[in-house]
């Protein structure tokens, strides 16, 4: 695994995400636990940012404004990613437009005028990815590695500061 803050590994931070729909999104529940829910990634920024959409009398928004630190996993085809950030909760009805997408519209069927509907934006900070060859491929190069006596070189793991 490396560690950098390269153009090439920023881009695929975006690529990885773009491809993926649903991330666990991370805060700090009042006692101070975890606490992971599913969200629907609405956008992902060059800069590594990630955008979704909550009610504003939701838990997620009330657990980011008492800790903005998040975390967010997303699992795609032969790729991982998890970038951890700040969160912030937007009542902007003009980022609200910009990030709102179809899957959107099946939590909030008033669109962007549903009552009490907000934007998160999640500010990366940092991110790690694997991104991998697929299940098939991975399968056949780890068997053939443990026969060989080796690790399994299985694709690429990044550290990357955004």
């Amino acid at each position: 695994m490396s560690t950098h803050d390269s153009t090439d590994a920023r881009a695929t931070v975006r690529e990885i995400a773009a491809d993926i729909d649903i991330t666990m999104l991370t805060t700090h529940a009042p006692d101070g636990s975890l606490r992971s829910r599913p969200m629907s990634l609405q956008e992902a920024t060059e800069d590594g940012d990630l955008w979704y959409v909550a009610s504003g009398d939701s838990d997620i928004v009330s657990e980011i404004a008492a800790d903005p630190r998040v975390n967010a996993a997303l699992a795609g085809k032969g790729s991982w990613l998890s970038v951890t950030g700040t969160g912030i909760v937007s009542r902007d009805r003009a980022v609200l437009e910009r990030i709102w997408t179809p899957s959107a519209e099946a939590w909030f069927p008033e669109g962007i005028d549903t009552p009490g509907v907000v934007a998160i934006n999640v500010i990366g900070e940092s991110a790690e990815f694997w991104d991998g060859p697929g299940a098939v491929v991975t399968l056949v190069k780890t068997v053939a590695a443990r026969v060989q006596h080796k690790e399994p070189e299985v694709g690429r793991n990044e550290t990357v500061e955004l």
